[in-house]
């Protein structure tokens, strides 16, 4: 960890980090071509931010609309894709942070701003459940033919 991850650098104090060429880029430009019917490469810019909170994430994308859509549509979209996913859960609001914290679960949230034609997405999860050793074990339980949510609907201990 570097010194400008320490509480004396964080505390009382919110910043972005990584502005160009953070690491996570390459994973997710690749799984959204995964997602795309043709495989077309994306290209997008991420800019995460440090809040200094003891757990979460909250990340909010923007996506330019080829096509008219409303926010009820986009909303029936979220719910119809990420149907029968055990920790993910579409809401109508934007989702908190301590909604999330101590389990493995993410809440999403799309609108769309008909203004601009731009979707708005929305998703809290806990960056020491659902961001790391959550998704890790789920990932092994998907792999081991474990059923996708053993060891991960206790809530987290500590902290």
């Amino acid at each position: 960890m570097g010194e400008e991850y320490a509480f004396p650098a964080v505390n009382e104090n919110f910043r972005a980090y990584g502005v160009t060429g953070h690491r996570h880029i390459a994973e997710m430009e690749q799984e959204l071509a995964r997602l795309h019917p043709r495989g077309e490469e994306f290209r997008l810019s991420f800019t995460p931010h440090l809040l200094p909170i003891t757990r979460g994430i909250l990340a909010t994308c923007y996506v330019d609309l080829v096509e008219p859509l409303r926010s009820d549509e986009a909303q029936a979209l979220y719910r119809e894709f990420y149907s029968g996913q055990p920790f993910v859960q579409v809401i109508e609001k934007p989702p908190h942070v301590r909604h999330v914290a101590g389990t493995n679960r993410c809440l999403v949230a799309v609108t769309v701003d008909e203004r601009v034609q731009r979707a708005i997405c929305l998703a809290a999860i806990d960056n020491l459940g659902k961001g790391a050793a959550g998704q890790a074990i789920q990932n092994a339980n998907l792999m081991l033919g474990l059923p996708e949510t053993a060891g991960l609907l206790a809530p987290a201990i500590w902290p």
